[in-house]
């Protein structure tokens, strides 16, 4: 057998070895079969002439009743990268925020939301937007007559924005005059004013 073919075999032989555990005498440490082969493979790779399959060294696995000669493991099997875990997003829980998207109509263009707590929340700095990038923005203005307006939920209450018309302002009725929503399926998203995702719904 010559050496590529010689190579391959080794190869194969290192890639499947089974993960069982290896547990020492006084059982105070523990570790897996292929991290024990990894790390003591790797001190024994260091033939200096590379021109051989096997390193010269003789000496057998320390603590193991193992003697050599032992294989050479290419680098590209010896330098193992774990990937990092990356949790699944969880939505925000209804339930749990003072104010919630509570309803959504992308054909009829108005989306409601609720206060359910049993105080009023100044909604200045909170925002809602589409999947499509569209904002409404709740700000503070200035009235005619150089009063400010701002808008507070009350508590225990709902309020229904209108997009795409205009109409009067009541405490239940907001009007934005640019549409919204796309009629083929859209979601609202309502962030805080720190920019934290409150609420979110899809129709």
């Amino acid at each position: 057998m010559d050496n590529k073919w010689l190579h391959i075999a080794v190869i194969l032989m290192f890639t499947l070895v089974p993960v069982v555990h290896v547990v020492s005498a006084d059982t105070t440490s523990k570790t897996t079969l292929s991290d024990w082969l990894f790390e003591r493979l790797a001190r024994y790779n260091t033939d200096s002439t590379g021109g051989g399959l096997f390193p010269s060294s003789n000496t057998g696995w320390s603590g193991s009743g193992m003697n050599g000669p032992f294989p050479y493991v290419p680098s590209t099997i010896r330098t193992r990268t774990i990937p990092t875990p990356h949790p699944t997003p969880v939505p925000p829980d209804p339930s749990a925020a003072p104010v919630y998207i509570s309803g959504l109509d992308v054909t009829g263009e108005y989306v409601k939301l609720t206060n359910q707590g049993s105080q009023g929340i100044p909604m200045t700095g909170w925002k809602i937007s589409s999947s499509k990038g569209k904002n409404i923005r709740f700000i503070d203005w200035t009235n005619p007559d150089g009063s400010i307006f701002s808008f507070t939920l009350r508590p225990h209450s709902t309020v229904t924005i209108y997009s795409g018309q205009s109409g009067t302002i009541t405490p239940t009725r907001l009007y934005w005059p640019y549409e919204m929503w796309d009629d083929a399926g859209d979601t609202a998203y309502l962030y805080d004013p720190e920019g934290n995702l409150a609420s979110s719904l899809t129709r």
